[in-house]
């Protein structure tokens, strides 16, 4: 998964999954495609293989309990977006129509 933002008040933390494959039952039209954009793992450090990033959807987590998993084993955290990737999905998370605008204000995912 990738935090892709945090809460106004720092509470909680907003992340998206990344998919090995792009499910075409769960994501069937060309918008939801869209929203699926394939990383290559070619400079990728954090991906062993190609993937597609679901931006579809935000996922909410307690930051401390985030913050609890990696210190407790560090090695989960497996490396960074680029600027670019991360600019490209926040425009993405900004465009969809699947996430509410209000959960997109909460997390600073407007562009």
């Amino acid at each position: 998964m990738i935090v892709v933002g945090e809460a106004f008040d720092h509470i909680s933390f907003a992340c998206i999954y990344i998919n090995s494959e792009l499910n075409l039952n769960v994501f069937p039209t060309q918008e939801l495609h869209d929203l699926n954009p394939k990383f290559t793992a070619d400079e990728r450090d954090y991906l062993e293989h190609d993937s597609h990033v679901d931006c579809t959807s935000l996922h909410t987590y307690k930051k401390s309990d985030l913050l609890l998993i990696l210190k407790n084993d560090p090695t989960r955290l497996l490396g960074n977006l680029s600027d670019d990737d991360f600019i490209q999905i926040k425009k993405l998370i900004s465009s969809a129509r699947t996430i509410k605008a209000s959960l997109k204000k909460t997390y600073g995912l407007f562009f």
